[in-house]
């Protein structure tokens, strides 16, 4: 066998070993891709389960701060209506200091000497900075929560 036909027979050997490497290649890289496919599939539908799962957890949060919402605003009615009869005493003391000071000027008294006149003003100094308080609490109750 002469020397070129040898060197033919070796190349031609080589390629064949050469493409052979090559459909085992892409035969690998083939199952590769639909492996990964397969599994991304698969945690798709997990996914979606999951998602599923995570909206019904939602809605019955939703539920349970819709209930609690409700209570807090019939509680918060409830104590309004209670606390107006207490911002209108500040008023009628208004009206009353305003009526014991034309009584005087025209008596030609020291308002402020007119007895129980300091105490009453202290107490309804205390009595208006409660009324403040209190109806902050009352309006406060569901003032920054959602209405859901």
């Amino acid at each position: 066998m002469s020397r070129e036909l040898r060197n033919k027979i070796a190349e031609l050997s080589n390629r064949n070993n050469i493409e052979l490497k090559a459909e085992v290649l892409e035969l690998g890289i083939v199952q590769d891709i639909d492996k990964l496919n397969s599994n991304l599939k698969s945690d798709l539908k997990k996914m979606v389960t999951l998602q599923h799962e995570a909206d019904k957890v939602r809605s019955k949060v939703f539920s349970i701060m819709r209930k609690a919402y409700d209570e807090a605003k019939t509680a918060q009615d409830k104590l309004t209506g209670k606390f107006a009869q207490y911002e209108n005493a500040t008023l009628e003391a208004v009206i009353l200091f305003n009526s014991a000071k034309k009584a005087a000027k025209e008596l030609g008294v020291d308002y402020n000497e007119v007895k129980g006149v300091k105490d009453l003003q202290k107490s309804v100094a205390f009595y208006d900075t409660m009324v403040d308080e209190v109806r902050i609490d009352v309006t406060g109750i569901t003032y920054n929560v959602p209405n859901i």
